[in-house]
């Protein structure tokens, strides 16, 4: 007879060896709830092959499956180390598929912060269409008209600006700003500009808005506001401003008999953003702006102010069109004194107007030397002959009193305001006065129905 094997068990063997593969891997297994089996068989030795074999398949299949649970999938080594040198897209992406794949666990996951790059700050192309002229030590400038704000005569000191900018020979406090300076003479690159014994006597500063920052610029003598065919396609911005190859000359071009050498603002700007940090003032004894002291801001007006023979006015500076000279006038049959011919401004006819009579002196000489102010009213344009163009004030005009009350009836019936300023009698004009004047009646239509 055989001899008798012990009852075994196939789980208990499926178990054993689950086990042993468990405890190579390093894995711990947690041992199944046993069933209790319904029956107890018997097995003979004849059966042990059939059970050695039928072994083997559950121990591949146990290792196959420990293998998946021990070791994640995972990326090959290639792809890892070209997520390393992703583009913030990628890593933006990668990100994204990480939330998506943790989202069924309910872990957020930490999401890498990719600080952008420096933003660079431009200055927007400023309209060098129309330039305010001016003349500096023999040399002559051009802004565009639009920065200017104004001419300012009585400046006080200029104090020492700690910044190391070309052209740059300290600052003006004005109207509670901090200005930088800029002596427009140095503004050029030509070494025989650098002139620190620059005479100072009678000189002016022009205020100019670039963007946010305002600066100034000396000057001595205003020329003319020109228009110029000229436009601007350089950006510059407050991180290349500082660059060799921009200098604070933009342009030079031919004007009248010399040349005239165009500002570059947008470079000036560029160099103040970086080294000017504020241009608030800060005053302790006047940390509250009084009532009046408001008024009298909001009451403060631009002019251009003008000369004709010895009698200075100002105009306020909207309704100004531009200032122009070398027009040739067509005289007019029957003109007086008052009107004294039209003038073609690229292809509009306008009148060209001479009050000098008005003021009790003579007919100004009529020639290609003339210079205009160009006005407007309700859309009537005219222009008004002058013998010089001082430039851009700002006044009070509350200092104005009406000119009725002091002035004749000829001059009075022209202007609205007299004030005494620089120890001159400033009048103001009036551009509806003019329109409305009676000696224009005779060239006025009638209006058909």
């Amino acid at each position: 007879m055989g001899k008798k094997l012990k009852n075994i068990s196939p789980l208990q063997v499926v178990k054993e060896k689950a086990g042993e593969l468990a405890k190579r891997e390093g894995i711990e297994v947690s041992p199944p709830q046993e069933k209790s089996p319904k029956t107890k068989t018997k097995i003979s030795s004849s059966t042990t092959a059939e059970t050695e074999q039928a072994d083997k398949p559950v121990d591949k299949k146990i290792s196959k499956n420990d293998e998946n649970v021990s070791k994640p999938s995972a990326k090959p080594a290639t792809e890892k180390r070209s997520k390393k040198s992703t583009s913030l897209k990628d890593k933006t992406l990668e990100n994204v598929d990480a939330l998506d794949s943790n989202s069924d666990q309910g872990e957020l996951p930490k999401v890498e912060n990719v600080e952008p790059n420096g933003i660079l700050k431009e200055c927007q192309n400023q309209d060098y269409g129309e330039l305010f002229t001016y003349s500096r030590n023999g040399v002559q400038f051009g802004i565009p008209v639009q920065n200017v704000q104004e001419v300012i005569r009585d400046f006080g000191e200029i104090s020492e600006l700690p910044i190391d900018l070309k052209a740059c020979i300290g600052s003006i406090i004005y109207r509670n700003k901090l200005i930088p300076v800029f002596e427009s003479k140095q503004l050029s690159n030509n070494p025989s500009a650098v002139d620190k014994n620059i005479p100072k006597e009678r000189m002016s500063l022009i205020r100019v808005m670039i963007e946010d920052i305002e600066v100034c610029f000396t000057m001595d003598k205003h020329i003319d506001v020109v228009s110029t065919q000229y436009k601007s396609d350089q950006k510059i911005g407050a991180k290349n401003g500082h660059l060799k190859t921009f200098g604070y000359i933009k342009n030079t071009i031919g004007y009248k008999n010399s040349n005239l050498s165009v500002i570059f603002l947008e470079k000036i700007w560029a160099d103040l953003e970086l080294n000017l940090s504020s241009q608030d003032v800060i005053d302790t004894s006047e940390v509250f702006e009084d009532q009046h002291s408001k008024m009298v801001s909001k009451s403060q007006k631009e002019f251009i102010y003008a000369r004709i023979y010895d009698f200075h006015f100002v105009v306020e500076i909207s309704s100004v069109i531009e200032i122009i000279e070398g027009y040739d006038v067509t005289r007019l049959h029957g003109s007086n004194s008052f009107v004294r011919g039209l003038l073609n401004l690229r292809g509009q006819v306008i009148a060209c107007i001479d009050i000098s009579s008005s003021l009790g002196c003579e007919k100004l000489i009529i020639d290609e030397r003339n210079k205009y102010l160009v006005l407007n009213h309700h859309q009537f344009e005219f222009a008004l002959c002058v013998n010089e163009v001082i430039g851009i004030r700002s006044f009070d005009t509350n200092s104005f009193v009406s000119a009725s009350t002091i002035l004749g009836d000829d001059v009075s019936g022209l202007f609205s305001g007299v004030s005494e300023q620089d120890e001159h009698t400033l009048l103001q004009l009036s551009p509806e006065f003019i329109i409305t004047s009676p000696m224009l009646n005779a060239y006025k239509l009638e209006k058909s129905d």
